[in-house]
């Protein structure tokens, strides 16, 4: 959980015009995190997806984020998107 909090930090100062950070409900443990992750990570124009159960949060960095499809990827993985942070 440290290594992916990290991971969550060291995202957060890149480019912002880059990263989004949403809410998802639902994610209650790590094979929640990496089913999003994995089906976020599929989607064109992203770099990266990174989940938080804990926080119950989502940031991704790409280019040319649709705010739309991921949604699609979050609910496709079963859970429930709440919008961006």
């Amino acid at each position: 959980i440290k290594k992916n909090k990290d991971k969550m930090k060291k995202l957060e100062f890149e480019s912002l015009s880059n990263i989004k950070k949403y809410k998802v409900e639902g994610m209650t443990c790590k094979n929640c995190k990496a089913h999003v992750e994995r089906e976020v990570n599929t989607l064109q124009g992203v770099k990266d997806a990174i989940a938080d159960f804990e926080r119950g949060e989502l940031i991704v960095t790409g280019s040319d984020l649709n705010d739309e499809k991921i949604k699609e990827s979050v609910e496709k993985a079963g859970y429930t998107w709440k919008g961006l942070l």
